[in-house]
């Protein structure tokens, strides 16, 4: 699964979605041509789905863990990483516009070296992005990690 095309990142956000509403893998295979997106090697399409169905239950006891302490290995997916960092972090950041007052959240991918932990990740992105946002015109108000994945064959 190294390498994604954009279709590819499409169909997996699909994947993602109807699984966290509770669809089967086959029921979200036989949607993919209703909802004009190309369809996976079927094999690759089932790889995800189990992939997606795990996250799914194991992303409640991972929120669940002390932030202040590493991350546990076994709360972590391996996978071939494009870029060369031993873990990609994803989360979602707010951002608050102050002159409409507007909340805008999006998805974001960080990627790091070390294991800080749940609250550790945290503060390092909004140490870094805080600024940044800021001279911009907006204010950072949080980010919230959803999950860590290790690159495969890096150390842990």
């Amino acid at each position: 699964m190294k390498g994604w095309s954009v279709a590819d990142s499409l169909v997996r956000g699909y994947i993602r979605h109807y699984i966290d509403l509770g669809w089967s893998g086959n029921k979200i295979w036989n949607t993919l041509p209703i909802l004009g997106l190309p369809k996976f090697h079927r094999q690759s399409f089932q790889a995800v789905v189990r992939m997606e169905t795990a996250r799914k239950s194991w992303q409640e006891d991972f929120l669940g863990l002390d932030p202040f302490l590493p991350t546990s290995n076994q709360y972590m997916f391996e996978k071939d990483l494009v870029q060369p960092y031993r873990y990609q972090v994803i989360g979602r950041k707010t951002l608050i516009n102050p002159a409409t007052g507007q909340t805008i959240q999006t998805n974001v991918t960080l990627y790091d070296d070390y294991n800080l932990g749940l609250e550790g990740w945290k503060d390092d992105w909004m140490n870094k992005f805080g600024k940044y946002w800021g001279d911009r015109g907006f204010e950072l108000a949080g980010f919230d990690l959803q999950e860590v994945w290790h690159n495969k064959g890096a150390p842990w």
